[in-house]
């Protein structure tokens, strides 16, 4: 049997049990828990595709001012919920 017809038995799915079905149902509808004290944090260019625009204009922005960012390691940045609700706010009252 060759690599690829093993990857293939391995991908194929069992059917869900009931129980299995419902918790993973119950799962996806209940609330997201969010960690006191700490905020939700989008990486920057994830923010740019939510936000429908290229990863250079949120440069611009960014570099404008108009966006706040977080550094989340060496080499990259994110946008924190606050700051994104900061940035749709601005953007009404222009």
């Amino acid at each position: 049997m060759t690599l690829h017809e093993e990857a293939r038995e391995r991908a194929k799915a069992k059917p869900l049990s009931f129980k299995e079905a419902a918790r993973r149902r119950r799962e996806a509808q209940a609330p997201q828990q969010s960690v006191p004290g700490f905020e939700r944090v989008m990486p920057f260019p994830e923010w740019c595709r939510y936000k429908g625009v290229s990863l250079n204009t949120g440069k611009r922005w960014r570099k404008a001012g108009k966006i706040k960012v977080v550094q989340l390691s060496a080499n990259r940045v994110g946008v924190t919920a606050s700051a994104d609700a900061e940035f749709m706010r601005s953007c009404e009252s222009a």
